[in-house]
């Protein structure tokens, strides 16, 4: 049998494995933070994902019999099971009304969005010190906090494009600062080489307003905007390389 810290290394590298798929999926940089991932994803990890599926599950098991929550609450002699159950309840506030929903999709939809809802608070307190992980929560204003419709419609390389926009992860100097030794813009060499300048306004890359890779365009919901944000920016980066 595992102990307790085998089952938490085991945890931890099924987060670890997901976090990694999730970034070959995305084709976006190793150094992608998890907090940016996630919240832009809407998706949530897999430790966060057990407990919706626990609390659904307990849900489903007091529905049969009530003395399961009697039990619980008043903790007469609970199992260690319905110990750590009590401890999810807890840290989400969940209350004994949303389990005791009548529709089954109501009631899972319900203790799906309390947890979700407090895991992304998680992310933004974990990314606080991270500047990109600041920037792409100033930007999420734009668009309401679930998963964005570019990544369930655009193809896969689009997609890449406009998530690494949006996280700042593009291949430009600013959003690298380690990588190189000045910040010049590699193009026109009159500016420093930030993600905006690149997209939208060095002249040396930009002959016309129609190469240009706006802002709007990319936080934008229309998958219209985003699909040609996502062309111009990989013509862009090509232009960048030459």
């Amino acid at each position: 049998m595992q102990g307790k810290h085998g089952t938490q290394n085991n945890k931890k590298k099924k987060i670890s494995t997901k976090y990694n798929i999730m970034k070959r999926i995305l084709m976006t940089p190793q150094s992608t933070p998890r907090e940016s991932l996630y919240l832009e994803t809407g998706i949530v990890d897999i430790s966060t994902q057990l407990e919706i599926n626990r609390i659904n599950k307990y849900a489903n098991m007091i529905k049969q019999d009530e003395n399961l929550y009697t039990g619980l609450i008043q903790e007469s002699e609970p199992t260690k099971w319905l110990q750590h159950t009590k401890k999810i309840i807890d840290k989400y506030n969940i209350t004994h009304e949303d389990l005791n929903i009548r529709n089954k999709t109501k009631r899972k939809h319900t203790i799906k969005n309390k947890i979700t809802q407090k895991f992304r608070e998680r992310m933004r307190t974990n990314g606080k010190e991270k500047s990109k992980v600041q920037h792409h929560i100033s930007r999420q204003i734009h668009y309401p906090d679930k998963k964005p419709r570019y990544i369930s419609n655009l193809n896969r390389q689009e997609t890449s494009l406009i998530f690494r926009a949006r996280t700042r992860m593009l291949d430009m100097k600013e959003n690298y600062k380690n990588k190189y030794t000045d910040q010049k813009c590699r193009k026109c060499q009159n500016a420093p080489e930030s993600q905006k300048h690149i997209l939208e306004e060095c002249e040396v890359i930009h002959q016309t307003d129609l190469t240009k890779a706006r802002e709007y365009e990319i936080h934008s919901n229309s998958l219209t905007l985003n699909k040609k944000a996502a062309k111009n920016i990989l013509i862009i980066l090509d232009k960048l390389k030459k």
